[in-house]
């Protein structure tokens, strides 16, 4: 399989994150919405006060939702790898002071979604109030025939917080040292 999930990950002394402020409509970053005109300059995450040890800064930064938050250097990888369907909407991180912390960091706003979930052969459990989302899954498959070609990075439907990467994109990544990353194999899945 060429696709892996991807999700933030906060390990040893790596700060963890409160959810986004001053943008009431996260949700539309599950949806592959273009937000770029709407998208509030002071939207922002602070450091999560109840891991006060924690203070330093990955890659890729912990927050409760299912975005990925990242520096300049993940969106220059990204470039390098041509990347072409992410919209980088600047926001502000602030540390356990209130101060902000010097790396840019964005939010991937991932544009495409790809209904490519086997929902046959996988076993999963659909969830009661919206019945076109997956509430959890003991087995996943995918069908390889609806796997994009054209893009490196996509959020599967009826999985709205999940987000699948190319191999070689996850690859990249890793050879280039950046942290906060963890990938998981799709026949690992349990959710």
């Amino acid at each position: 399989m060429d696709w892996v999930f991807v999700s933030p990950r906060a390990e040893g002394d790596l700060a963890q994150f409160n959810l986004i402020e001053n943008y009431a409509d996260d949700y539309q970053l599950d949806m592959g919405v273009p937000l770029t005109d709407g998208f509030p300059p002071d939207a922002l995450v602070r450091m999560d006060p109840d891991f006060k040890d924690q203070l330093a800064l990955g890659d890729s930064l912990m927050s409760p939702n299912s975005s990925l938050i990242v520096n300049d250097r993940v969106r220059d990888l990204f470039a390098a790898q041509e990347v072409t369907n992410v919209e980088w909407l600047p926001l502000r991180v602030l540390n356990h002071k209130g101060k902000p912390v010097k790396p840019k960091y964005f939010i991937a706003n991932i544009q495409t979604l790809v209904d490519c979930i086997d929902t046959k052969n996988s076993v999963v459990k659909w969830n009661d109030i919206n019945p076109q989302l997956i509430a959890s899954a003991t087995k996943l498959t995918l069908i390889p025939s609806k796997l994009p070609g054209d893009v490196k990075i996509f959020r599967p439907v009826h999985l709205e917080f999940e987000i699948l990467i190319h191999r070689r994109l996850a690859q990249a990544i890793e050879d280039k040292g950046l942290s906060g990353f963890q990938f998981r194999e799709v026949d690992a899945y349990r959710y």
